[in-house]
């Protein structure tokens, strides 16, 4: 998928992963960091990159990479149970309103 002003130049090096991977999670407005309830003013990803002497791809796929590699076993597989859950809770929602049509049709 093509991004207007996104170059994909390759793959980011290990070097510049390492190197760059912190600074970007702890500056970028893309995560939301929060004090005491108000955002935390950071920089846009054509900051970041022209601060760091990188592509904008390169940033954003670094932030990406770093996320992932941020998240715990424990943070998956807890969003994994309670994804599960909620879909159950939903198809448990919508069979209780099939049920409920169907007595409304045989009752009118």
């Amino acid at each position: 998928m093509h991004v207007p002003g996104i170059t994909k130049t390759g793959v980011v090096t290990v070097e510049n992963y390492r190197r760059c991977k912190d600074v970007i999670l702890a500056n970028s407005t893309a995560l939301q960091i929060r004090e005491n309830g108000r955002p935390v003013a950071g920089l846009g990803d054509e900051e970041l990159a022209s601060q760091l002497g990188l592509t904008l791809w390169e940033v954003r796929e670094i932030r990406a990479i770093a996320k992932r590699d941020a998240g715990s076993l424990a943070d998956w597989r807890y969003a994994d149970e309670r994804m599960q859950s909620q879909h159950e809770k939903l198809v448990l929602d919508q069979q209780e309103s099939q049920v409920v049509q169907q007595i409304k049709r045989k009752t009118t």
